[in-house]
């Protein structure tokens, strides 16, 4: 089984269109886990008039609405709750296609001996299409993957650990990085899987930043070369 997990905080403007996406796929059968951080917007209404939208889908949904210390906290809380062999994390601002979920069943089922499943991303811009991206893990050591369309085996979560909560940003980038490092296995999928919001906080000066400090942690880059980066980040108006 397919566990998705949404982490949300005061995410009354985006999180229907998530939850449509969800409801729209083609293959139901996966459990859905909410995991709110106690909203305060009108975004647990939202919540509560989708159960019974899942209920007669026959998805099975459950939730939790609570204080958190960020949203890597609330996506390891999840994680923990979710009962599938593979897990993906859909943020309340993106959206899966309704093939998303077969794709990766299909593939999963085809090729077990994989432990991370991700594919090509969509990404958006004041609801318009600016590009669309796909990264091979190989190319790791230079940025990151495309992390609104990858699959974890819930095995290799509890074996290498889940996401790292010092980082504010980018702790999905540290978490790939060390499945890499431990020569974890990525199946590249060929197909648009998600999409992405280019407004969020992923997309901003501080995550940047945070990236160049985890790239020095990992040797990726020069001492010189993330000093150059830093000034340059801090030179931008």
């Amino acid at each position: 089984m397919i566990s998705v997990i949404t982490v949300c905080y005061n995410s009354s403007k985006t999180i229907s269109r998530t939850f449509e996406s969800l409801l729209n796929q083609s293959n139901k059968d996966f459990e859905y886990i909410v995991i709110d951080g106690a909203s305060t917007d009108g975004t647990i209404d939202i919540i509560k008039r989708y159960l019974p939208k899942f209920k007669d889908a026959n998805i099975r949904l459950q939730w939790v609405s609570e204080p958190d210390h960020g949203i890597y906290n609330a996506m390891n809380k999840g994680i923990k709750k979710a009962s599938g062999n593979i897990i993906g994390i859909l943020n309340s601002d993106d959206q899966y296609f309704p093939w998303t979920i077969e794709t990766i069943s299909q593939i999963s089922i085809k090729y077990p001996d994989y432990d991370i499943y991700h594919g090509l991303l969509k990404h958006i811009s004041n609801q318009k299409t600016t590009r669309i991206t796909g990264t091979s893990s190989e190319n790791l050591y230079k940025g990151m993957i495309e992390h609104p369309t990858c699959f974890v085996r819930k095995k290799t979560y509890e074996e290498l650990g889940a996401f790292d909560e010092k980082y504010t940003y980018v702790a999905d980038y540290d978490l790939m990085l060390r499945y890499k490092k431990a020569n974890k296995k990525f199946y590249f999928i060929e197909k648009i899987l998600a999409t992405f919001d280019e407004g969020g906080g992923g997309n901003s000066r501080a995550s940047r930043l945070e990236a160049l400090t985890l790239q020095r942690k990992y040797n990726l880059i020069s001492r010189e070369k993330a000093f150059i980066k830093r000034v340059r980040e801090y030179m931008k108006q």
